[in-house]
């Protein structure tokens, strides 16, 4: 372990946030935090805190900066003109002072140990950045990296990367949606790729975080990221990144990860939606959601399966409703699953993995409602917020869906009942399909599509071709969507019969 000032030298004569560059600080968090595993860092976070007031400071440089919201994961208070604030933790504060970063201004270290920051000043260092009116944000979910075929997961997550990286223009930040995978301790391999993004990044917690047969389940996440539940804002976009993984020990040792949110992560949700400066729209992100139809397309219910759905998400609907957000992100299922609720679009976001990696070498790699594995771009200019997937590198797929099984033939003069496949598509979408230059059709939604086990997929579409348009010779089958609020898309598909 050495000395503690060698492995944290922020922690000198006060406890300040400042780690250099995102690189040096995620590789240094990798090897002390991963591969040593304990320390003053992990006592830190063990310690028991003390009833008591903290006082600190944020600055940018040598400038204090007023009005900048700090929490210990239940409070939130605000810094004064002075840049310094004041707030009372005890034993229900939670492991974390943190502060919400505010817009012009960055950091990847943005929280402290709340026990350390009761014993030392804390001081947050807060970096200037561009303040562009409108900004782009990538959301990538479920890497699991190593699962699956490997070597492949490695080498396809690095192209990824790559791809992201030559985006124009460029997402400001991105947000990963977690199942980073740390239960198959990959946390330092995971983090010498993420640290090849060129821009900055902030992780949610997902299941596969938890190391259930150690003492400290989410010790290495913390280690790494810091709390599970915080918020950071950008441009005018409050972006809120929430926990509801809870680990439920009720069936014995070592428990199993299911979707439930705690007393103080609500009572925190409560304070920070309170404190958002009037006129930003806020973006959640959560990785089991709070939403969706998932659990009946595999034949149960929310209530029977809380591994897939949080159980008490409507406590946190209610307040996001109330305080107007229109966007939550949303992981874990690995598909693009889009729905509308209490007048909030609940997306699930296709998994970066696919389907836990394992397709082979040449192969595409699809998610479990059959769509390539990919990310979603959010861009957000003044009062506009909107959203579109992207399928990735290798298995990416330029047309906005596809015809099932791709048919390069279909029989001469025989109807054909086939199944299309809109990655994005949701229930408002409309698709209408026609062969060659006969009147196009209407098409309905279909629950016929599987792609993964007994899963029901998402965003399938029946078109049925009568034999009179299957004549016998080359032909082309056009299919184009409509959503509201959406930019017309079309694509085509040749065969022969």
């Amino acid at each position: 372990m050495g000395d503690h000032r060698r492995e944290f030298p922020e922690q000198e004569q006060k406890v300040t946030s400042h780690h250099g560059d995102r690189r040096t600080f995620l590789q240094q968090a990798a090897s002390v935090g991963l591969a040593v595993g304990t320390g003053d860092w992990c006592r830190a976070l063990a310690a028991p805190i003390p009833s008591t007031k903290i006082r600190g400071s944020v600055v940018s440089g040598k400038k204090p900066l007023a009005g900048v919201r700090v929490s210990d994961g239940l409070r939130v208070v605000h810094t004064d003109a002075s840049g310094d604030f004041r707030i009372r933790v005890g034993p229900d504060s939670g492991p974390f002072l943190f502060v919400t970063t505010p817009s012009g201004h960055w950091t990847d270290s943005f929280y402290v140990a709340t026990s350390a920051a009761a014993r030392q000043r804390p001081v947050f260092r807060l970096k200037p950045r561009a303040a562009d009116p409108s900004h782009r944000l990538v959301y990538m979910t479920d890497v699991h990296l190593s699962e699956g075929n490997s070597s492949e997961s490695v080498k396809r997550m690095k192209r990824t990367i790559d791809e992201i990286n030559g985006l124009d223009p460029l997402p400001d930040a991105c947000w990963v949606g977690g199942d980073i995978s740390l239960d198959h301790r990959e946390g330092p391999r995971y983090v010498e790729l993420v640290s090849r993004l060129k821009m900055p990044v902030r992780h949610s917690v997902g299941n596969h975080e938890f190391q259930l047969k150690t003492g400290d389940p989410l010790g290495r996440f913390r280690q790494l990221f810091g709390p599970t539940y915080y918020s950071w804002d950008i441009g005018g976009l409050h972006c809120i990144t929430l926990d509801g993984c809870h680990l439920d020990t009720t069936g014995g040792k070592p428990g199993r990860v299911i979707g439930q949110f705690g007393r103080r992560e609500l009572q925190w949700l409560a304070a920070d939606l309170a404190a958002v400066p009037r006129g930003m729209t806020t973006v959640v992100a959560v990785h089991i959601p709070l939403a969706s139809n998932y659990p009946p397309r595999r034949g149960t219910t929310a209530e029977k399966s809380p591994q897939w759905i949080i159980t008490n998400a409507g406590q946190a609907i209610d307040q996001l409703k109330a305080h107007g957000v229109k966007l939550v992100l949303q992981g874990h299922l690995h598909e693009n699953q889009r729905m509308m609720q209490s007048g909030i679009e609940f997306v699930e976001s296709v998994s970066v993995c696919g389907t836990w990696w394992a397709a082979k070498s040449g192969e595409r790699e699809d998610a479990t409602s059959g769509e390539p594995r990919g990310y979603r771009l959010v861009d957000w200019s003044g009062e506009r917020l909107i959203h579109h997937y992207r399928g990735s590198a290798e298995s990416r797929v330029d047309a906005a869906g596809e015809i099932v099984g791709r048919p390069g033939k279909l029989p001469a003069n025989k109807a054909a009942d086939l199944l299309v496949n809109i990655f994005d598509g949701t229930d408002t979408t409309r698709v209408r399909a026609q062969i060659d230059s006969r009147p196009p059709v209407t098409l309905k939604p279909s629950s016929r599509g599987r792609h993964f086990g007994d899963l029901q997929a998402a965003h399938h579409w029946s078109w049925t071709i009568p034999s009179s348009d299957l004549s016998t010779g080359k032909h082309q089958a056009t299919i184009r969507i409509e959503e509201p609020g959406r930019p017309r898309q079309e694509f085509t598909h040749r065969f022969t019969s």
